[in-house]
């Protein structure tokens, strides 16, 4: 944890010792009483946090405000759900490279039930989405939504700038896209790839078609590469 976050509700209150922050500042900080670390509240504030009380059962911190963090890049990333455990790994990543939107949505192709897995019952995956802000050292939280189709997905969207990935049908390399500088919306279907219907409803849309090369790319590695183009077209990298 490079930035270790709290509710504020929390400050001020104890904090048991099976929580993984009080693991974090004995175990790897090995921190205790009167000690301060980097710290900041959930969607506000950076600052320090001081150590007050310090048992084997609780820890209590004092917050004292310092900064303010840099806004979220104004990226959609919606996201062909893909298995439970390559969506943690995602939600960690897109968190930590801050991106403000990660949606994710059922594809024809994808399995329905990773909708449905333990990770979305009673809001587990913001374990992850935590542990990627404190890594990228933000407070902000990214919006995180799921959709039970694309069709339903893409009716939320805005006057966005919008673009899919597809290996079969494309207008073009991501390398040479020209992201806006407003927000921009990028789609990535499952390792299968979208069905002709899918692209039928990006294309009315208005999603331009994107590749990045021939191989059929692991859905991670195609999230932090498709976003890394459109930050570093953005000049925000």
């Amino acid at each position: 944890m490079n930035l270790i976050l709290f509710k504020k509700e929390e400050i001020g209150q104890p904090i048991p010792s099976d929580d993984l922050r009080y693991q974090h500042i004995k175990n790897i900080l090995k921190m205790g009483k009167g000690a301060s670390f980097d710290s900041g509240l959930i969607n506000g504030s950076g600052g320090r946090a001081l150590i007050g009380d310090f048992t084997a059962e609780e820890m209590v911190v004092q917050f004292s405000p310092i900064w303010e963090s840099t806004p979220l890049y104004p990226v959609t990333l919606i996201i062909g759900t893909p298995r439970p455990p390559t969506a943690r790994r995602l939600l960690k990543d897109m968190t930590s490279m801050g991106i403000d939107r990660i949606w994710f949505t059922a594809t024809d192709l994808g399995e329905k039930s990773y909708l449905t897995s333990k990770l979305w019952k009673e809001e587990k995956y913001m374990e992850y989405v935590l542990e990627g802000a404190q890594q990228g050292e933000s407070t902000l939280l990214p919006e995180i939504r799921r959709f039970y189709s694309l069709k339903r997905c893409v009716e939320e969207l805005g006057n966005d700038q919008l673009c899919a990935l597809d290996n079969n049908e494309s207008q073009g390399s991501i390398s040479h896209f020209k992201a806006e500088t407003g927000r921009t919306v990028v789609a990535i279907g499952p390792e299968r790839g979208w069905t002709e219907k899918e692209r039928q409803t990006l294309k009315e849309r208005g999603f331009a078609m994107l590749s990045m090369g021939q191989r059929v790319l692991r859905t991670e590695t195609a999230c932090s590469l498709a976003t890394g183009f459109i930050l570093g077209s953005k000049g925000l990298l």
